[in-house]
This record gives structure tokens, sequence and C-alpha cells, in this order.
């Protein structure tokens, strides 16, 4: 006989970020009350008790079935990226909360599980580096077409439902409770400590060069270096005071993957005609020893903080030489970086993080 199925101990919410005034439009005047009606799903704009005061949107959850949570979803996805005015044929981006204790079972060992969603979705997803300010959770940014991001956010969600069955999140763990900090992942199928990490801080209109027509380029120096490499604005990059016309590129994998990454990366940048190098390095590092990794390369150094916002825990680096010079000095820099940094970017303090608008620009 078959042995019956383990019993589901709560079924999620699903949980995502809108701007305020969006949500006559995206959500209803009626506050949701005719999208539950139709779907059968619940769904509930957060108060001002129900979210921290530091953040400027509103948290939307979505409960039931996931094939209501799934119609929920579908609607207000097209309807926000209405709002944002996202036409049909262009991706837009959809700004999901979750908790901080999960994102390593989403991540997956060396980046494998998110990986395999965005493989199967077609969806591109950033996991915010810092909590949100006030909350133990992370921003998850989707990016793509409306079908693309609801099917993404129903792999993600499927992973932590997984974690829910097993006990290993909790109910509580996807409402707001004033002063509750975050708490290190419970994943067992995620390893922080395995991933290696560059992040360049570049321009918008580099990063339409390295991801190139159709998102070709970018995929073939994946494919070619086996390491994750992202494009990230404002909007994920919450710690940061970026600029409308800047970009963080973010390299993750193994250190042999990321240093791979990085040297693939300075061919485009040659390409590109880029003088100078600016690197965002951890500010656990200390200066005098990037300082004098980037001497011993015969790289020029300067540390600058025009970016930096009060909470953010990096620092940005800029470098000057010929460009193999700047890249002999950005492997020492992230090699050094590795023994003073825990890299573990989904367990950060609530404290060191900040929110803003998450309007993409």
């Amino acid at each position: 006989s078959q042995y019956p199925a383990p019993a589901m101990t709560f079924r999620i919410p699903w949980r995502l970020l809108i701007p305020p005034g969006s949500v006559d439009t995206v959500i209803g005047t009626d506050g949701g009350l005719s999208l539950a009606q139709k779907s059968g799903a619940k769904v509930t704009v957060s108060t001002s008790e129900e979210a921290p005061v530091t953040l400027s949107d509103k948290i939307v959850k979505i409960e039931g079935s996931v094939g209501e949570q799934e119609e929920v979803l579908g609607h207000i996805v097209a309807e926000l990226f209405e709002f944002q005015g996202t036409l049909e044929d262009e991706a837009g981006l959809c700004v999901f909360v979750m908790p901080t204790s999960a994102v390593g079972a989403v991540i997956g060992a060396k980046g494998s599980k998110i990986s395999e969603i965005m493989s199967e979705s077609g969806a591109e997803i950033d996991v915010g580096r810092e909590c949100i300010i006030g909350m133990p959770d992370n921003p998850v940014v989707l990016r793509g077409r409306p079908r693309q991001i609801v099917r993404a956010a129903v792999l993600c969600n499927a992973v932590l439902q997984d974690l829910a069955d097993k006990g290993r999140v909790q109910a509580d763990d996807f409402f707001y409770i004033p002063g509750r900090a975050a708490t290190a992942t419970r994943s067992r199928g995620a390893s922080s400590g395995s991933l290696s990490f560059a992040r360049f801080l570049v321009e918008k209109d580099f990063a339409g060069f390295l991801i190139g027509k159709g998102g070709d380029k970018i995929k073939r120096l994946r494919d070619q270096t086996g390491a994750t490499l992202q494009f990230r604005g404002p909007a994920e990059e919450v710690t940061l005071i970026l600029g409308q016309d800047q970009r963080v590129l973010d390299i993750r994998g193994s250190a042999d993957e990321r240093n791979e990454a990085i040297r693939a990366c300075f061919v485009e940048m040659d390409a590109a005609s880029m003088s100078t190098t600016r690197l965002l390095l951890p500010l656990a590092c200390p200066e005098v020893p990037l300082q004098e990794a980037a001497k011993a390369a015969g790289a020029s150094i300067e540390m600058l903080d025009d970016i930096a916002s009060p909470e953010s825990s990096e620092r940005v680096v800029l470098l000057g030489g010929d460009s193999s010079i700047r890249m002999a000095a950005v492997l020492a820099l992230v090699t050094k970086a590795d023994a003073y940094s825990s890299n573990a970017p989904v367990t950060a303090n609530a404290n060191q993080a900040k929110t803003n608008q998450t309007n993409q620009t």
C-alpha cells in the first residue's frame, strides 16, 4: 500500500511590493475585493501597522491555492506594467518579498536552483543583497515579460512551500513583526560560503553592450565562464545611491568561475574603450591592504564614497592604468576581499539596509 503524502503545514502567502500610488490601478479601489471574488484568492494590501515606516511601498499579500495565486498575480503584473508604462513586448519587473531565512534555498548551492528557475521561466532573478530595513526579508526582483514573471514566481514560491512543509519556515515568517531581525538561512541545500563575488559600477550603456542583442552576449559569457552575471539598477541596489544611468555588474560563482568571468568582462570593457574601472568592495576590507594589492599590480587606486549611503556595506574603488594592469589589480583585490568577507549576501543585518521606491527606470 502507498504511504499517504505528508500533510501541508500551511499554504504560504505570496508577497510583492507595489508603489503606493499604483494601488487603485493595480489592486482596485475596493482594496482587492473584486480580485478575490473573481479568483477565490484573498488579496490584501499592507496598512501602516503591517509594514515598517521606512518602507515606501505597499506589500500585497496573495493567499489561496497556487492556481488562485497565479491568476491574481497575472492580473497584478499586467496592471503594474501598464502603470509603469511598460509595453507588451518589453521586459518589466516585479519585486517580491522573501524571508531571509529562505533565500538560500532559492539560490541553491553555487546558484544552481536560481539558475534552474531562470532557465525554465525565462525571467531574470536578482536577490537583494540586503534586507528590507525593518524587516527580516529580502527583495527579490523578477524581470521579464508577464508570463515569465508569473512562472518564475510559481517556481520560487514552490521552494518556499517545500521549506514550509518541512518545518524550516514558519507561518509568522510571512508576517511583519516590529523589531524582529533577520535570521541566518536555514536551507540545507545552499552554501553561501561557496560563492565568490565581484561587483563593478558601470554605465547603463555598457550594460546594454554586454547584454547584447536579445541577451545573446551575456548568455554566452555565462556559458563560457560558469558564473552568474547580472546587471542591477537602483531598485535592487537599495544601499547605493545610483544615478539613473548607473548599473552594478554583479558576478557570482566559485572563485575560479568568478575570475574567469572577470577576465571575459575585461575583454568587453576594452572593446567598449573603458579607461578606468570602478570596483565595489566590502567595507570590512581595510584600505591599506587594498592599496598595497593594487599598487603591487601597477594600478593607481582611489577610494570613493560618492554613491554609498550611510547604510551601505561597500565602498567604491577607482582603478587606473592599462587594461591588463587594472584586470590584475581587480583579481588581486577580490582575492584579498575574499579573506575579509563572509561572502553571505543573503544574511545581512536589517540595520544595514535601506529601501527606496522599487520602480526600475
